[in-house]
């Protein structure tokens, strides 16, 4: 049933007594501000501190909450490539799970650490981070530094692939992998597949 407005929809979810939140910040304030005896959190996209580890939408120790805890993905466009939304459905179906509140505090202090400390680069393509990334071939033509120091000082932060890489696949054919990363072991596949060569 579609709502009014959105004042209409943010008070139907604030006094709903079990909420299924969909990742959106309106819902989660939503289910926040609300009266909930039970709130479902999906813990991926921007709601995995491994993820976004700069924001936490995760509430520790509320007994209202249950997670839903995730592999990672990213958003797909139904629209613009149905096929890979379809397998990314299929993907988010056959690994979410719930998980209890001390796996979700193991996950958060794990998650944490994510951005200090070595960066291991192994087979790092020049070409394919430069045709990939349109900041960092700037820099390089403007002859501000290389395609590597760009990767190691600004693209590794922001969980930058330096060599070609599916995601979906690789995590689709490694579900351990996957729950490794949605567990806050790695900080996205690409770094289990770079720290493991799996």
């Amino acid at each position: 049933m579609p709502g009014k407005n959105q004042g209409h929809d943010f008070e139907a979810l604030r006094r709903a007594p079990n909420i299924a939140l969909s990742i959106s910040t309106f819902a989660w304030l939503a289910a926040w501000l609300g009266e909930a005896e039970r709130i479902y959190l999906p813990v991926g996209g921007m709601f995995s501190p491994v993820q976004h580890p700069d924001q936490m939408y995760i509430v520790p120790n509320d007994p209202a909450y249950r997670y839903v805890l995730l592999p990672p993905a990213t958003a797909e466009n139904l629209f613009t490539n149905k096929a890979r939304f379809f397998r990314m459905q299929d993907y988010l179906a056959a690994q979410a799970r719930f998980a209890g509140g001390e796996e979700i505090e193991t996950l958060c202090r794990r998650a944490a650490h994510f951005g200090k400390g070595r960066v291991r680069v192994s087979g790092f393509d020049t070409s394919f981070y430069l045709r990939r990334y349109l900041d960092a071939a700037a820099e390089v033509h403007g002859l501000k530094r290389t395609a590597l120091e760009h990767f190691l000082i600004v693209g590794a932060d922001q969980g930058r692939y330096y060599r070609p890489f599916d995601s979906l696949a690789y995590g689709a054919a490694n579900p351990d992998a996957a729950a490794a990363v949605a567990l806050g072991v790695y900080p996205n596949l690409f770094a289990h597949f770079s720290q493991t060569g799996s």
